[in-house]
């Protein structure tokens, strides 16, 4: 498997449980020293999995994704706080580079390597636009992230999941019940927020059950006041598709 955006906050986590569940996983990343910080990786380079690589420009990515069979879509723009309390995003970061051009470079790499499978992550909010979210720092973010999962649903090259996770908390996963629903209905409820944990172990059940995950596009939240069902998210993977 393949994860991109290896270093950010959740796709630190995939590109871990992958690995802690046996599969041979390579790595994507921007930058090597940051890489090496928080993968833990010596050389960083393709000798250890690791490739350096940008998706808005596709520099690279031919390389990383050459014989790979899943790949974990995990890149994302990121906001930048301004002094006066105002966002913006860097040069060439921006929701429009990031999370439309990077998805397409991305599909394209992925079309060309011949891969199976490829689950991106997304976000809820894709169907509301003008929200707060949407609107940070003028980036039109979800806008971008909705262009995005089109750009992935309507290709033909290759089996797609979709996750669209709500609000995301940096906290131990397995603990909540695990809500999945559609269209942003979830958004209409009290439960807004779910774990990088949970999220991670989403994406890395989908690609090890394509059977069940594939061709799929749904939300995902989670209720702390019930408890997670144990075992196998396949049960989870069903439930979405009862919902279409």
């Amino acid at each position: 498997f393949l994860v991109t955006g290896a270093t950010g906050r959740t796709g630190t986590l995939v590109y871990k449980l992958l690995e802690e569940r046996g599969h041979s996983v390579r790595a994507l990343v921007r930058n090597v020293d940051k890489a090496r910080k928080v993968l833990g990786c010596g050389a960083c380079d393709a000798s250890e999995g690791i490739y350096q690589g940008d998706v808005t420009t596709s520099a690279g990515l031919p390389a990383a994704f050459a014989g790979v069979s899943g790949v974990a879509v995990v890149t994302a723009s990121v906001p930048q706080r301004l002094d006066n309390g105002s966002y913006t995003f860097p040069p060439g970061g921006w929701p429009i580079d990031v999370d439309w051009h990077g998805c397409e470079n991305q599909i394209e790499a992925a079309r060309a390597a011949g891969v199976e499978h490829l689950v991106f992550v997304s976000s809820m909010g894709t169907t509301q636009p003008d929200s707060f979210l949407d609107m940070l720092g003028g980036g039109h973010v979800l806008f971008y992230k909705a262009l995005g999962e089109i750009s992935v649903a309507t290709q033909h090259a290759f089996n797609f999941t979709i996750v669209k996770p709500s609000g995301l908390l940096d906290a131990e996963g397995g603990r909540s019940r695990l809500l999945v629903g559609r269209s942003d209905d979830l958004a209409k409820g009290k439960h807004m927020t779910v774990t990088r944990a949970d999220v991670a172990d989403v994406v890395a059940s989908a690609l090890e059950m394509p059977g069940h995950s594939g061709n799929l596009r749904f939300d995902l939240s989670s209720d702390p006041s019930e408890a997670r069902e144990p075992g196998s998210l396949a049960p989870l993977f069903d439930r979405v598709l009862q919902l279409w």
